[in-house]
């Protein structure tokens, strides 16, 4: 899935910066090995849950709030305490999509993307509607 992810990347910023892929990959500095390209698409990862932390609180319904914690926590993101913190601790769904993105941003890059992977499995339109 990682290698999926990266060329998703890759294919994105080609479109972004209006460039050809001949062009592209020329100038990728040599020094920009797979595990620098690895951790810039990480910290865009991040940067871009960060930038849609206000559309998903408002989007995300409480069915898609549950499917992700329960993803989250068999994918050893969370574990059962913050699963359950963030069910219990909560009144609203707004505050548990909220508390949920919050520790998703605090355990950094890899949560943020498994996230987000975990989010375009449960719900396609919400991510097609973010462009995520």
């Amino acid at each position: 899935m990682r290698g999926i992810s990266m060329l998703y990347f890759l294919i994105k910023q080609i479109l972004l910066t209006n460039t050809s892929i001949k062009e592209f990959v020329i100038n990728i500095p040599a020094r920009m090995t797979s595990e620098r390209l690895t951790q810039h698409h990480m910290s865009c990862t991040d940067q871009t849950l960060r930038g849609l932390r206000t559309g998903l609180v408002e989007s995300l319904n409480k069915a898609v709030v549950t499917d992700l914690l329960d993803d989250l926590q068999e994918r050893k993101i969370f574990n059962t305490g913050e699963v359950e913190e963030v069910q219990e601790g909560q009144r609203t769904t707004k505050e548990k999509a909220r508390s949920l993105l919050d520790m998703v941003l605090r355990k950094g890059p890899r949560a943020c993307e498994g996230f987000i992977e975990c989010l375009r499995q449960r719900d396609q339109e919400l991510c097609s509607k973010l462009q995520l």
